[in-house]
C-alpha cells in the first residue's frame, strides 16, 4: 500500500464510519432499550468488518477527479500526499499504541482489583435452584446474611436456562459503585455499604449487573473498545460509544424495575450509590453501575417518564428490521470512497487488489490485478522528469519506476 493509498483509505473509511453511526443512531430511536442495544454492537461490528473489506478487498471508483489537473499541478500534488500519507500513518500507530497501553493497563487494574475483593457470606455463587444464600448456620451468626439472602430471592423467578450461569458476588469496601466484569468468569462486585445496610438496593443491584452479564455486555463492552483503539481519532466513534452505554443502561434498568412503582425506590437507592462515589474514580474497563452525570440525569428523566406512564417513543419497528436496514446500511457505505489518490488510474473503475489479499489468490491459481493499469496522465517519469513544464520535479523517497506499475514509496511489499 502506498502512502497515497493509505491516505484515501484513511479519509474513506473515516467517512463510511460517520454515516453508518448517523444510521444506527436513526434506526435506534425506533426500536426498544434491547433493539438499541443490539444495533451498537451490530454498529460496531460492522464498523470493524468495513475496515476488514477495505484491507483485504478492492473497491470500487464512482470517478476520478484528478484527471483534469496539468501534469506540474499532479506532480505537486503526488509530493504532498507522499509525506502527508507516511505522517497520518506514524500519528495513528502512536495513538493505536497508546490506546492499547491503556487498554492492557485497565484491565490489569482491574483483574487486580477483583484479587483484593471478599465473596459475600453465604452467597459465593448464584444458585441455579433459587435458594437462598448461606446455610441456616451463617444465618443465625449474622442477621444481614438472612437479609441478603432475601434480596436474592428473586433468583428462582428466571428462567433455568437464564440462571444457569455460575456467578461470583464479591464485596470490597475500598469501592463506591457496583459493577460487573466477565473474563473467564463472570463476577458481580458490590460496595460493603450496600451489602451491609441496604437490602433493597442490594436487590436492585443484583438484577441490573445480572441483566449485563445475561445480555452479554461485556462482550458488546470489549468490541466497543476495540473500535475505540483503532478509530480513536473519530469523534463519531466515541459518541456511539456514550449512546451504546447508555442504551445498556437503560435496558438493565428496566430489568432492575419489577413494576412502576419500585421506581422511586429505586432511584433513591441510585442516588445514593452516587453519593457514596462522589469523588472515587470508577474502573473503566468493567461495567459500571452509575456513571457520568449526564447519564445519571438520562436514566432518571426515563424513569420518571415510565413511572407517569408516558410513551417513549410514536412507534416502534421489529428489532429484526431495524438490523436488517443496518446491514443495508454497512453495504452502502463500503462503496463509498472519497478519491484521493491523485496517481488512480483513470482506465479502470475498480481499484487494484491488496498485495497481501492478491498474493492468497495467487497461491490458489487465482488471478488478481494488484497494480494501477498503466495511465499516460500519472506516469511518473514524465512527471518527475519535465514536470509538466520541462522542469524537474523532485518527489521524496521514490522507488525505482516501471512503465506498466506506478507505485510510489511502499510501507511494505
Amino acid at each position: 500500500m502506498t502512502p497515497n493509498q493509505f491516505l484515501e483509505l484513511a479519509a474513506s473509511i473515516s467517512v463510511q464510519v460517520a454515516l453508518l453511526v448517523l444510521v444506527t443512531a436513526g434506526l435506534s430511536r425506533l426500536v426498544n432499550e434491547s433493539g438499541q442495544c443490539r444495533l451498537w454492537a451490530v454498529c460496531h461490528a460492522a464498523i470493524l468488518s468495513l475496515l476488514a473489506v477495505a484491507l483485504v478487498f478492492p473497491h470500487f471508483r464512482w470517478f476520478q477527479p484528478w484527471s483534469y489537473l496539468s501534469s506540474s499541478r499532479t506532480a505537486e500534488l503526488v509530493a504532498v500526499e507522499a509525506p502527508l500519507g507516511r505522517l497520518l500513518l506514524l500519528v495513528w500507530l502512536i495513538g493505536c499504541g497508546a490506546s492499547v497501553a491503556v487498554f492492557v493497563f485497565r484491565n490489569v487494574q482491574a483483574a487486580r482489583f477483583l484479587r483484593t475483593c471478599q465473596p459475600i457470606p453465604g452467597s459465593e455463587r448464584l444458585l441455579p435452584d433459587g435458594a437462598e444464600a448461606g446455610s441456616p448456620s451463617e444465618r443465625d451468626k449474622s442477621g444481614q446474611t438472612q437479609n441478603r439472602g432475601a434480596a436474592l430471592t428473586f433468583w428462582g423467578r428466571w428462567p433455568r436456562a437464564e440462571r444457569s450461569m455460575d456467578v461470583m458476588l464479591l464485596t470490597s469496601s475500598r469501592l463506591a459503585a457496583p459493577f460487573c466484569w466477565q473474563f473467564h468468569r463472570p463476577f458481580i462486585v458490590i460496595p460493603e455499604f450496600i451489602v451491609k445496610d441496604d437490602p433493597e438496593a442490594l436487590h436492585f443491584v443484583v438484577r441490573h449487573e445480572w441483566e449485563h452479564l445475561r445480555t452479554g455486555h461485556p462482550l458488546q463492552l470489549f468490541l466497543q473498545r476495540i473500535v475505540e483503539t483503532l478509530f480513536w481519532y473519530h469523534p463519531m466513534v466515541w459518541w456511539a460509544s456514550r449512546q451504546s452505554d447508555v442504551a445498556r443502561e437503560f435496558l438493565c434498568d428496566d430489568a432492575a424495575i419489577e413494576s412502576p412503582k419500585q421506581i422511586s425506590r429505586y432511584l433513591r437507592a441510585l442516588l445514593r450509590i452516587i453519593e457514596q462515589g462522589a469523588g472515587h474514580r470508577a474502573l473503566v474497563a468493567a461495567l459500571p453501575f452509575s456513571r457520568a452525570g449526564g447519564t445519571i440525569a438520562r436514566r432518571a428523566r426515563r424513569l420518571a417518564a415510565i413511572a407517569q406512564d408516558s410513551p417513549l417513543r410514536r412507534w416502534e419497528v421489529p428489532e429484526r428490521v431495524a438490523v436488517a436496514g443496518l446491514f443495508l446500511a454497512a453495504a452502502f457505505c463500503f462503496f463509498v470512497w472519497i478519491p484521493v489518490d491523485v496517481m488512480a488510474s483513470t482506465r479502470s473503475h475498480w481499484s487494484p487488489w491488496p498485495k497481501w489479499s492478491a498474493h492468497v489468490l495467487h497461491d490458489f491459481g487465482i488471478q488478481a490485478r494488484d497494480f494501477e493499469i498503466y495511465d499516460r496522465r500519472v506516469d511518473l517519469h514524465e512527471l518527475i522528469e519535465y514536470g509538466g513544464t520541462g522542469t524537474s520535479t523532485t518527489i521524496p523517497d521514490g522507488p525505482s519506476i516501471s512503465r506498466s506499475l506506478v507505485p510510489t514509496a511502499r510501507f511494505s511489499d
